[in-house]
């Protein structure tokens, strides 16, 4: 349960709203058996782990969808006021059954367009796991788009363009609310955002190195940066999803002479990677428009602007809605130049860089701390418990 909506918004300010929950979890990372665990005084079903390997994950994976259903079947004697499904598409549709036979109001949150996912993923793969990709694609179309969400008394995606996107499959609009995402308080006050700029000046970029991100854009761009402000270094605070998504990005650095000026610092602890935001004079966020990304949240992106950091981002629904509501980021778009020539005028205009900054940090304040967002989620469950449900 390390995801940052569920832990911050459910286990914390929704909990704090006096709302009892149950969640059934993933699999555990190690080996162990069926077990509760309990956080924040909410119980945690943790489904058995059976090991590593092809026959470990296997078993792993029937014990959980085994231990999911009748955990939801339980659901039909303790008579929930809601179920809420995330991102499962044979939860998905046993717990509508479930919600619909008991009388609790069936709730869908979709956080992520994990077919959309599969979809992509399958076009570069190949041999059994291109059909697999295939198939768990074709599944989530049909079990989720298709046949939960539209008979979901209420749904929560990820965002606006989210939102737009799933009106193809017939879900009503009135019947979704975008809960993007956003930052916990004590993160948003623990931080001194006057904190002068580490010298010389770094330009930062904190995230995954997935090969996905395309973040080959990002050394390009500070190429020409490096060219025209040599005094500049460049951090990447994060690392890939596997060993070659760094290796390829290092081979990048070293093509493009760059070796003595830009640092990986591969994975951190959160309050350290944000120290490294903090003493940044510029970040970055590069979100390359594919079906997946472009109904993200970006999660980076709202973290610069609460440490006060001037932002540089490519048009991206949302990026360009945050830039354009707070008049607090940088918005261009996606080539290498249009990132350097971003960067480089607010490494020359640090005052109106600044300024701009503080104007996003004003607006995420009163925007996107989770405890704003947990009294939207707060209003429309007690909207949707109070309305009789949907037939």
């Amino acid at each position: 349960m390390r995801l940052v909506d569920v832990t911050e918004l459910f286990l914390r300010e929704l909990r704090a709203r006096g709302v009892e929950q149950t969640w059934f979890s993933g699999p555990s990372v190690q080996t162990g058996p069926l077990r509760r665990e309990y956080d924040n005084g909410i119980e945690i079903v943790v489904p058995p782990t059976f090991g590593k390997g092809f026959a470990g994950t296997a078993l792993t994976r029937l014990a959980y969808w085994f231990f999911e259903t009748i955990h939801l079947l339980r659901q039909r004697r303790l008579r929930p006021d809601a179920i809420l499904v995330r991102d499962k598409y044979w939860a998905a549709v046993v717990g509508y059954f479930v919600a619909r036979s008991c009388g609790s109001r069936f709730l869908i949150w979709l956080s992520y367009p994990y077919p959309e996912h599969d979809t992509e993923e399958a076009s570069f793969t190949s041999g059994w796991r291109r059909h697999l990709k295939r198939m768990r694609a074709w599944l989530g179309y049909r079990m989720l788009y298709r046949f939960a969400m539209p008979r979901a008394d209420h749904c929560f995606v990820q965002s606006e363009q989210m939102k737009k996107d799933m009106l193809q499959w017939g879900v009503e609009p009135d019947r979704m609310t975008p809960v993007p995402m956003g930052i916990a308080n004590r993160v948003f006050e623990s931080f001194d955002v006057h904190t002068l700029p580490a010298q010389p000046p770094v330009v930062l970029y904190l995230g995954t190195l997935a090969s996905v991100r395309k973040l080959e854009i990002l050394v390009d761009a500070f190429a020409i940066v490096a060219g025209a402000r040599p005094d500049v270094r460049f951090e990447f605070v994060g690392d890939g999803t596997v060993p070659a998504d760094r290796r390829d990005l290092e081979t990048r650095v070293r093509a493009a002479g760059l070796t003595d000026a830009v640092t990986f610092t591969g994975q951190l602890p959160m309050s350290t990677a944000l120290e490294h935001v903090v003493r940044a004079a510029v970040c970055v966020s590069p979100f390359r428009l594919t079906p997946v990304l472009r109904v993200a949240s970006p999660t980076k992106f709202i973290e610069y602007l609460a440490l006060a950091k001037p932002t540089v981002g490519n048009r991206h629904p949302e990026h360009s809605m945050i830039a354009e509501r707070s008049d607090g980021a940088m918005i261009v778009d996606w080539s290498p130049q249009a990132f350097a020539d971003a960067i480089l005028w607010c490494l020359d205009h640090p005052d109106a860089a600044r300024e701009m900054a503080l104007r996003g940090r004003r607006w995420v304040q009163e925007n996107r701390l989770y405890d704003r967002l947990a009294d939207l989620v707060h209003m429309e469950m007690q909207r949707v418990l109070s309305a009789p449900p949907k037939p």
